[in-house]
């Protein structure tokens, strides 16, 4: 009995599988982050940009309201559509 007692005492502490620590540690990870980091950073800038530039347009086809040009609303909403869909792509590939 002492014998199992002292053998649980000295073990040591359960495997832990950090995905952030194998990251940390790989080469090729750590490679492949470097190459992407710039580009992942300018087509995260132009996202932001293309947002705030719909965020724009559709504050302006609110303020027209039924004054606004015919076919301006398909154009908000075709140009939303496109950048969610930009964002789903990249954030998928950063995943």
């Amino acid at each position: 009995m002492i014998l199992l007692l002292t053998a649980a005492a000295l073990a040591q502490s359960p495997a832990h599988y950090s995905p952030d620590t194998i990251a940390q540690n790989s080469s090729i990870f750590r490679s492949y982050a470097e190459r992407l980091s710039p580009q992942f950073d300018r087509l995260q800038n132009n996202l932001g940009r293309a947002g705030g530039g719909l965020s724009a347009l559709e504050q302006g086809v609110l303020l027209l309201g039924e004054r606004a040009p015919d076919g301006l609303a398909t154009h908000l909403e075709a140009s939303r559509r496109a950048a969610n869909h930009s964002f789903l792509v990249a954030q998928e590939h950063v995943n």
